[in-house]
């Protein structure tokens, strides 16, 4: 039980990829505001920026790191907005990004991205 939430590893900046495995180091205190949402069940974790909704993935190859992201994401708009399965892929296609965090490693973490302005016309 528990969110087994972490925080470290602070940038100043990194670029996505960090093909170097680094980024500029610095120090950081953090706020965040973390939400219990009882009675979910999620396959992966997620994030809200001002800008985007975020899913996570990760996993020893891309390829499949990446459908996962990208399976996550339609559960969340088939679940959670309503969208038939088809019509979040069209919009995952359409709106989305997907991102690889980091590149060179045994895992390969990945994030599929949909801004908000897109998911707040649903």
């Amino acid at each position: 039980p528990g969110g087994l939430l972490a925080l470290g590893d602070c940038h100043a900046v990194v670029g996505d990829g960090a093909v170097a495995g680094t980024g500029a180091e610095c120090s950081s205190d953090t706020h965040i505001r973390v939400t219990v949402e009882k009675g979910m069940n999620i396959n992966s974790p997620r994030a809200i920026t001002p800008d985007y909704f975020v899913v996570l993935s990760h996993g020893e190859e891309l390829g499949p790191a990446m459908k996962q992201a990208v399976r996550d994401m339609v559960d969340f708009l088939v679940s959670e907005k309503g969208l038939k399965p088809y019509d979040a892929y069209t919009l995952c296609s359409l709106a989305g990004d997907i991102r690889v965090s980091r590149t060179f490693r045994p895992i390969s973490p990945v994030k599929m991205m949909l801004s908000r302005e897109a998911l707040n016309q649903l």
